[in-house]
């Protein structure tokens, strides 16, 4: 039944006409509807969101497509076409950041992520304004999302932008008082990265408003001995 579907659209797609449109979509529809893992079909509705001026929608088949067959050869020109556009704003975006002009560098990353949605480096620098704005929940959905796809090399950093997060969450929580949950987010951070002696001052002063002593002196001369101040 898919593959009847599947051609009968591919038949009303070759009429070229407003109306054929319209019924080859809704039978791709169908199609996909009954085998989601189509790659031709979502190729199909690619080129008939495209014919019918929807690149939005067209932009979201193609990257299913390459979800189901990466090397599909119809979608291969488009994607890297769309990578190219991710990538120049993505540079736009990061020049925004050194002018401090960090509304303008989301608006751009908003549209890089829109044409390339898994394009690391714009989720990365996305995750970074998140943060320094407050905004830590979505900050860490972007690392989430980025951690999932990218490539080993990058997963250094992921984690890393995943330890600022949480540290400048426990920040947060200990400048209103809320010292249990500064704690919590510290603790947390420290989860993904030992290296940053800073880290452990924050938990370490957590643990001191929280009348934890011999907790605090551990996190103090942990920070310490990664200074260099004392052994380990």
């Amino acid at each position: 039944l898919t593959h009847a579907l599947y051609l009968q659209a591919v038949c009303e797609a070759r009429r070229d006409n407003a109306e054929a449109r319209d019924r080859a979509l809704r039978l791709v529809d169908k199609c996909i509807a009954l085998d989601p893992s189509c790659a031709d079909a979502f190729v199909l509705r690619g080129h008939l969101c495209l014919s019918m001026g929807n690149r939005s929608e067209a932009k979201s088949a193609y990257w299913r497509t390459f979800e189901l067959c990466p090397n599909h050869p119809h979608v291969q020109g488009f994607l890297a076409q769309l990578q190219k556009e991710a990538t120049k704003l993505y540079e736009a975006a990061f020049a925004c950041v050194f002018k401090h002009e960090h509304d303008r560098a989301l608006d751009c990353l908003a549209e890089a992520l829109d044409a390339a949605p898994k394009h690391p480096q714009a989720l990365l620098l996305q995750a970074c304004l998140r943060r320094r704005l407050g905004r830590f929940e979505s900050a860490l959905g972007d690392l989430e999302y980025c951690s999932s796809f990218c490539r080993a090399d990058l997963r250094p950093q992921v984690l890393r932008q995943i330890a600022l997060t949480y540290h400048s969450m426990s920040k947060a929580f200990f400048e209103i008082g809320q010292f249990q949950n500064a704690l919590t987010a510290a603790s947390e951070a420290l989860t993904y990265d030992v290296s940053d002696h800073a880290m452990f001052v924050s938990r370490g002063d957590a643990y001191l408003e929280l009348a934890d002593f011999e907790a605090a002196v551990h996190d103090f001369r942990s920070a310490l001995a990664l200074m260099g101040r004392v052994k380990a």
